[in-house]
């Protein structure tokens, strides 16, 4: 769900103009968390248990990563949704 609302979500650009244009957010979006998003979400669980050597543990390790920026992607919504109120 999340990314379906990242790919439809306007914002300001840097002079401050909502971007409301589809192709554009997508785009942005793409070029910006859309990796890390996606890498937050693979479920990698599945990988590890299949027998991967320690390297691909570690690995795997790495790529959890994508998760504790979801989290603070979290945490700056959190932080806007009280300024705003």
């Amino acid at each position: 769900m999340d990314l379906i609302v990242q790919f439809l979500s306007a914002y300001y650009d840097d002079d401050y103009y909502l971007v409301d244009d589809v192709k554009i957010i997508s785009f942005n979006y793409l070029r910006s968390w859309f990796f890390i998003d996606i890498t937050a979400i693979f479920p990698f669980e599945i990988l590890s248990s299949s027998g991967g050597g320690t390297d691909m543990k570690g690995a795997l390790r790495i790529a959890r990563i994508g998760r504790m920026w979801k989290l603070v992607k979290l945490t700056r919504l959190i932080r806007i949704v009280k300024i705003v109120k």
